[in-house]
């Protein structure tokens, strides 16, 4: 077989092990994201059609094994950036976490390492927080303070509220909780606010005292 022969089958065969690997996603290595605290996902990381891997535990590190190198790179260093896979560095949902009557569950990132944390509020003022910083570890306490995740405990705006003729929107910290609040005031002197430890409730009615 002339090297010619050579070079092309062996390019061919190459281009056939990267294309199921492609087509089928990565293998998990045997014994790969197994140890205590860690949590195995699977999933598209980089938008490619292939399933990817990632690996997480709750003293911060990542892992990944991905589709676009063609599975070849095993990682057992956990020192991946989370720009590699920030949606597989993100926290998932536990079940049945933030589902009681009067809860909020947003998905945001709270520390600014690129990667989405969990976050919930309740209409009694308590506040759960999943980060990724912490290995996604499992939060159902409620008893996280408010600098954990500013923009996660603040109120997000009702569709529709605040916006008829008159009217005045303003986002601030009404209570020094560190989370923001939502005002609404209009022209015929009626008040809105949507507090955070209230749990963001909704008001409707336009009759809020000044002192809130």
């Amino acid at each position: 077989m002339s090297r010619l022969r050579v070079m092309l089958f062996f390019g061919l065969l190459t281009s056939i092990i990267i294309g199921r690997a492609l087509a089928q996603g990565c293998s998990r290595p045997n014994g790969w994201c197994i140890h205590e605290g860690s949590v195995f996902r699977q999933l598209d990381c980089d938008g490619d059609g292939a399933l990817d891997l990632t690996c997480t535990d709750n003293v911060g590190r990542h892992w990944a094994i991905l589709s676009k190198n063609g599975c070849a790179d095993e990682d057992w260093a956990g020192g991946r950036p989370v720009n590699a896979c920030p949606a597989g560095f993100g926290c998932p949902r536990p079940k049945g976490w933030c589902v009681h009557e009067g809860s909020v569950f947003r998905q945001l990132d709270c520390d600014g390492d690129g990667a989405l944390d969990l976050t919930c509020t309740d209409n009694v003022g308590r506040h759960w927080a999943i980060l990724s910083k912490n290995g996604c570890a499992e939060d159902w306490a409620g008893v996280r303070p408010v600098n954990v995740c500013p923009a996660g405990f603040g109120c997000p705006r009702p569709k529709g509220w605040c916006i008829h003729e008159g009217s005045v929107f303003r986002q601030l910290d009404c209570d020094g909780d560190g989370a923001l609040d939502l005002t609404c005031t209009d022209n015929v002197g009626r008040h809105w606010a949507i507090l955070s430890k209230n749990g963001c409730a909704e008001d409707w009615a336009g009759a809020r005292p000044v002192n809130v």
